[in-house]
């Protein structure tokens, strides 16, 4: 009864909801993060890189341990990665994900090579930045009736958790 209701309120675009905003914060502890990323990475290919572990630590840092293949090389390494911690999601949906100090050459090579392996059309990768437009990543996911809701995201460490903050609003 009560999900029949929902139902023809999502497909009313929530109308009966108008004016209601829900503020909140979604903690992802770290366990969870590697699981997700491990059942999203299954299906890539044979030469793609693999993410072998996410560390969440302070100040909006995550150290990645990923394993690459650059034809006959293999080298497994720990990326200590900065996520912006601001997403204007109306405005500007991007998240975006940069070394937190310089990686040299290795930084160079990862330029170099990162054409290689194939991202999602809402995925970018340029001078050292990953950039995903999360608003075409919930069209791409089945989620785009959703999108007109997300007014806030932000995104804040601490050790083993990662934080989104969220404000959803019905207009």
């Amino acid at each position: 009864m009560l999900t029949d209701i929902l139902e023809r309120q999502r497909k009313a675009g929530f109308a009966g909801f108008r004016g209601a905003t829900i503020k909140g914060r979604l903690p992802l502890r770290e366990k969870l993060l590697n699981e997700a990323v491990l059942e999203a990475t299954q299906t890539r290919g044979a030469n793609s890189p693999v993410i072998n572990r996410i560390t969440i630590v302070d100040n909006n840092i995550v150290i990645v341990n990923v394993t690459a293949k650059i034809l006959m090389f293999t080298q497994t390494l720990n990326l200590e990665l900065a996520i912006d911690p601001i997403i204007d999601f109306p405005r500007d949906p991007y998240l975006r994900v940069r070394p937190a100090r310089s990686l040299g050459v290795l930084g160079m090579l990862i330029d170099l090579f990162s054409t290689a392996f194939p991202l999602p059309a809402y995925a970018t990768f340029a001078g050292q930045v990953f950039t995903l437009n999360l608003r075409d990543a919930m069209k791409a996911h089945g989620y785009a009736e959703y999108i007109p809701f997300v007014q806030y995201l932000g995104i804040t460490t601490q050790a083993g958790i990662l934080n989104i903050d969220f404000r959803l609003a019905v207009s």
